[in-house]
């Protein structure tokens, strides 16, 4: 309620600030950083990162 956004959106709105940070500053693999934030599959975990993003994790990655 404070943030006006439902339970779900925020915890999304978390796991993907925190992969954006995991995504700029390690190497790691895509499976590692969507297995890590609790992703069922690193293809739900992309799916779910280009909706909230914008671009999927490997084009986020080219990026920066």
């Amino acid at each position: 309620e404070v943030t006006g956004e439902s339970v779900k959106k925020y915890l999304i709105r978390l796991k993907m600030e925190k992969a954006k940070e995991m995504i700029s500053e390690s190497d790691k693999s895509f499976s590692d950083i969507s297995e890590e934030l609790g992703f069922d599959s690193a293809s739900h975990f992309t799916s779910v990162f280009k909706k909230e993003i914008g671009v999927t994790p490997s084009e986020y990655r080219k990026g920066k």
